[in-house]
């Protein structure tokens, strides 16, 4: 073996320990590329936010449209690994569709986002919708699958 190295592997690279590089403030190279990347989810969720609200500005002003909104965001699971950033994604979206004037606006975080409660926002959001309206529905947090509530509704039997 290669002086420097400790384990198989092409010349000249290192298997052993990753050496993590921190900031003054001790937070590693990791923790700045989790911010960019949440940083660039939430930008881009306010660039589609934007465009929409921008696209409903040049509607006739009769028909006056909304954007209404239920965004959910869920780090804390009772069986599943806990998440680090679905309920700051949905806080990001939350402040993007507020600062473009969406006054219709439900937000679902962690032990409040029930299947139940989330159902019955939808459901409550859907009856105040007029035609014309700009609905938008997010979700940050695990994903999954379970058997169909209503039976032969999937071709896989899963939700």
């Amino acid at each position: 073996m290669d002086a420097g190295r400790s384990g198989p592997g092409p010349p000249g690279a290192r298997t052993g320990p990753r050496k993590v590089w921190k900031d003054q403030g001790g937070r590693s190279d990791d923790h700045r590329r989790r911010k960019c990347s949440a940083l660039r989810r939430a930008t881009a969720a306010g660039a589609i936010i934007a465009a929409t609200c921008a696209a409903l500005a040049g509607s006739p002003a009769a028909a006056a449209p909304a954007v209404r909104a239920l965004v959910i965001g869920i780090d804390d699971y009772a069986h599943l690994p806990v998440l680090h950033g679905a309920v700051n994604d949905a806080k990001d979206i939350r402040q993007a569709l507020a600062e473009v004037g969406t006054e219709d606006l439900t937000v679902l975080i962690d032990a409040a986002a029930t299947r139940d409660r989330i159902v019955a926002e939808w459901q409550s959001l859907l009856s105040r919708a007029a035609p014309g309206d700009t609905i938008v529905l997010t979700y940050a947090g695990h994903g999954g699958q379970e058997g169909e509530r209503v039976r032969g509704s999937e071709s896989d039997g899963k939700d």
